[in-house]
């Protein structure tokens, strides 16, 4: 793995947990400006401080500097909330059916209730199907 590499990291997951350099630089103990030098790969980090970086970030070491292990982890996680995103678009779809198809036999159970009390069978009155609970 490249060092390079490895400062873009940084960068990347400092930007996904929403941290400025700034806030980076508190967490170290260092300077703004030592932090800055850092991140642009215009100083170099000890392993310690990858370490502390890591920590900060709340990934391992091995995320950090991008091992070949942790990317395919990543990327296993990737695929794994995808495959749930459709999940819950397909129980969405499937959801809002069963709303259409119960209001539909319900509108057809009131007419045939109706229909019975017109012809005096009221005790052969069907009951409406439940409503469908919220998700």
């Amino acid at each position: 793995m490249s060092t390079h590499r490895v400062y873009k990291n940084i960068k990347a997951l400092r930007e996904l947990n929403r941290f400025s350099m700034a806030d980076m630089a508190e967490s170290l103990n260092i300077s703004p400006s030592s932090y800055f030098q850092l991140e642009k790969g215009n100083s170099k980090a000890t392993i310690e401080r990858l370490e502390e970086i890591a920590q900060v970030l709340g990934v391992s070491l091995s995320h950090l500097i991008g091992s070949e292990e942790s990317m395919e982890e990543a990327k296993r996680i990737t695929d794994l909330e995808m495959e749930l995103e459709e999940k819950k678009r397909i129980i969405e779809i499937l959801h809002s059916s069963l709303e259409v198809v119960t209001k539909y036999a319900n509108d057809m159970i009131m007419e045939e209730n109706k229909r019975l009390k017109k012809e005096g069978m009221d005790d052969l009155k069907v009951p409406k199907l439940p409503k469908i609970p919220k998700i």
